[in-house]
């Protein structure tokens, strides 16, 4: 089925943002995020780590991941897999009030939302402050139905 890339022109935060992530349960099943081996990890990373760790499914070294490739590196990173719950989402609306906070090493970094058979639903390259969701045909319509602040910030991506 044909996916349709869609870009947030403006940022998630603060109440558009929490409720994007609690949205994002009816269709995301797993979280994916990125921690560079080379760097040590903030507090505050650590924290959201411990915090995450009942819901850990893998962690895996990688050299690419949704919207990012390690181009000028063979070294690889490290992306964690955690199941996406109404847990997951309490702890991460508690670490973060928007999208662009995932900067490493403050936090993990380039978080991804991907659905059960773990195609893309939400990809991000933070360090571009680019943040896009891959949807089927009419997701977008159910999401601006339930979320119109956040509809509204969408625009066409590439195609």
């Amino acid at each position: 089925m044909v996916r349709l890339t869609w870009d947030f022109r403006d940022p998630l935060s603060g109440a558009a943002y929490r409720s994007f992530l609690s949205y994002s349960l009816s269709v995301a099943s797993w979280l994916c995020f990125i921690v560079e081996v080379d760097s040590i990890p903030s507090p505050k990373a650590s924290r959201l780590l411990e915090r995450l760790e009942p819901w850990r499914v893998e962690s895996q070294f990688v050299l690419e991941w949704p919207g990012s490739a390690r181009v000028y590196s063979d070294d690889p990173v490290l992306r964690y897999k955690f199941e996406y719950n109404a847990e997951i989402v309490d702890v991460i609306a508690s670490e973060t009030s928007e999208i662009y906070e995932w900067q490493s090493p403050v936090l993990p970094s380039d978080p991804h939302l991907l659905r059960r058979d773990e195609s893309v639903w939400l990809g991000t390259t933070i360090t571009e402050y680019w943040s896009w969701l891959e949807l089927l045909p009419g997701e977008l319509e159910e999401l601006s139905d339930s979320l119109p602040e956040v509809g509204r910030m969408l625009v066409p991506g590439p195609r």
